[in-house]
């Protein structure tokens, strides 16, 4: 669950859509961590987070370099395609 200040405020989303849920409650930006890989960060597209946080999509590659470029230019992707996310919040 997410918590701030001790207080839970949420569960944690297991979909795009329980992402998009979660942008839209909040004017912080928001990241989606765990499990996203290359395979599935285009699935984030639309949630209106304003990254990702990726770490076995890097270090279990067996390129880390081009893992690093190839997940870059999907994040761009997933980021640009999607509603903007509340820069002014940054």
């Amino acid at each position: 669950t997410a918590s701030m200040w001790g207080r839970t405020i949420c569960p944690p989303p297991k979909s795009a859509a329980g992402l998009q849920a979660v942008c839209a409650a909040v004017h912080i930006p928001v990241v989606a961590i765990g499990g996203v890989n290359a395979g599935n960060i285009l699935q984030l597209q639309g949630s209106g987070a304003a990254g990702a946080a990726v770490v076995s999509g890097i270090f279990g590659a067996p390129d880390i370099t081009a893992a690093c470029r190839e997940l870059r230019a999907l994040a761009d992707t997933m980021v640009q395609g999607g509603p903007p996310c509340r820069k002014e919040h940054l």
